[in-house]
């Protein structure tokens, strides 16, 4: 034994691996870091779990290659009977065995981990890309709705300029109508001659033939913009604003259905990791304690995620402008429905 210390380091004399003390397992130093975990994100989390596995990995053949220098140290040394050597290459074999084995467990936890970090980042990748197309698609709908609404009020401007320009037309007429009314009267009383009443009633005959003319051209070109108004109103507005709609509708659809099956991809995938974790924690040798201290980690993990989950955003916007460009088609008052 005294030749065995004075080959061993004195850092390293008092020190067993197998002591659970000094045994390195990497879910309990994530339970020890937990309100520090809470705040990181999935990226982060599977960083430290693959430095801590790797940290583990690198302290294991770090022993296998002092358990080596130190029999062979021991072979080389004169004094030593064969029944002491003996003895020391059988403990030294079966604890180089029992290192092999949890060497290439780690490794195998450590493969398993990588690719469930590769297939989480892909899924939340793809759900990003979804929820960025989704988007953009949205700012189009919003962009489409726009260019109607201004070509509406554009419209109505135009129909509202035109109809003033008629109605200053008609009174016009009006007045100048009331005013060779009052001439012919004011005539037949003054009593004039047969002479000057033909001049005077060719002169009103050359006048309505004139305002009649006139009346009849500003009252076809109203019916004419009317009639361009209504059909504008029918065909443009209409087929354009319910192919607009239909087709957003569809790709809204359409994109909604496809950050549903994501999201419940990640849920299924998630629910797998949970009933995995959970296995693994009850085939563990440390208790009923440390196995509810690692679901409660695992499960407030699952919760964050889930609360992070991108959400189908509804907003009374896009029905209240439909409401109110339907409103504005159809000529009725913007207040009511």
């Amino acid at each position: 034994e005294s030749d065995s210390d004075s080959t061993t380091p004195e850092w390293n004399r008092d020190f067993d691996p197998w002591d659970e003390t000094f045994e390195s397992d990497p879910f309990e130093s994530v339970e020890q870091h937990e309100p520090a975990i809470s705040a990181y994100d999935r990226g982060t989390f599977a960083d430290d779990t693959t430095e801590l596995l790797e940290t583990e990995l690198e302290f294991l053949r770090a022993e296998l290659a002092e358990r080596d220098a130190r029999l062979i140290a021991l072979e080389s040394f004169p004094g030593t009977d064969e029944s002491q050597l003996e003895t020391v290459e059988s403990i030294s074999r079966e604890e180089a065995e029992t290192l092999v084995g949890r060497l290439e467990q780690l490794l195998v936890e450590l493969e398993e981990k990588d690719t469930q970090i590769t297939t989480l980042n892909d899924l939340l990748r793809a759900s990003e890309d979804a929820v960025k197309a989704a988007d953009e698609e949205r700012e189009q709908m919003e962009t489409w709705i726009g260019e109607v609404e201004r070509r509406v009020s554009q419209w109505q401007g135009e129909w509202h300029a035109e109809r003033d320009r008629l109605q200053k037309s008609i009174e016009e007429l009006t007045r100048e109508r009331d005013r060779a009314e009052q001439n012919l009267t004011s005539g037949a009383a003054n009593g004039p001659s047969d002479s000057a009443r033909e001049g005077l009633l060719k002169q009103l005959r050359e006048e309505y033939s004139l305002l009649k003319t006139k009346f009849l051209e500003v009252e076809q070109d109203r019916n004419q913009l009317q009639s361009q108004l209504s059909e504008s109103r029918e065909t443009d507005g209409e087929q354009r604003v319910a192919t607009v709609v239909d087709t957003t509708l569809r790709e809204e659809r359409l994109a909604l259905a496809q950050e549903k099956a994501a999201i419940a991809r990640m849920r299924n995938d998630l629910t797998k990791q949970q009933e995995q974790f959970t296995s693994q924690i009850q085939r563990s040798e440390k208790g009923s304690d440390s196995a509810d201290l690692r679901i409660r980690a695992f499960r407030e993990h699952l919760r964050e995620i889930h609360e992070t989950d991108p959400r189908p955003v509804h907003t009374p916007t896009f029905s209240d402008r439909m409401a109110k460009l339907w409103r504005k088609l159809e000529g009725r008052p913007l207040d009511t429905d």
